[in-house]
This record gives structure tokens, C-alpha cells and sequence, in this order.
């Protein structure tokens, strides 16, 4: 995981209309991700419960949307 970045899982993404929603793994809004920050971090799309790291951007319009986009996987080591 990179140190000072988000972490959430998708709630819901739609590639026909180009967005979608995160849900942040601390408690919090669901945070709004755009196609083109999901195509400018190399994916083609997102899946619902693809569980991502990001970070927070404020737009000139003052809502916030997920950039720096990366998937990963939780992997369960046991002891």
C-alpha cells in the first residue's frame, strides 16, 4: 500500500456514463471517480468491489474525485 493514500472499495462504476462512486474504508462520503482518471491511471474500467487505493482532488468546481488510481488485492496471511 502506498503510505498516505486512501483506501476504498468501488460501490459502483458505469463505463457507458463514465463514473462512478468509491466507498471509503474509513467512515466518510462515498468519494466520485471519473473515467479519465481511471483510463490516466492505465485501466480501462472499474468493477464494483475492486478494492483501490486513491487520492483526493478538488476540482475548480469544488467537489472532490478520486485520482492516482491503483487496484489491489487483499491477500490473508495466516499466522
Amino acid at each position: 500500500m502506498n503510505e498516505g493514500m486512501n483506501e476504498g472499495k468501488v460501490k459502483w462504476f458505469d463505463e457507458e456514463r463514465g463514473y462512478g462512486f468509491i466507498r471509503p474504508f474509513k467512515r466518510g462520503d462515498d468519494v466520485f471517480v471519473h473515467i479519465e482518471d481511471v483510463k490516466g491511471a492505465g485501466y480501462k474500467t472499474l468493477g464494483a468491489g475492486d478494492l483501490v487505493e486513491y487520492n483526493i482532488h478538488s476540482g475548480n468546481d469544488g467537489k472532490d474525485r478520486a485520482i492516482d488510481i491503483v487496484k489491489f488485492e487483499y491477500v490473508y496471511e495466516e499466522e
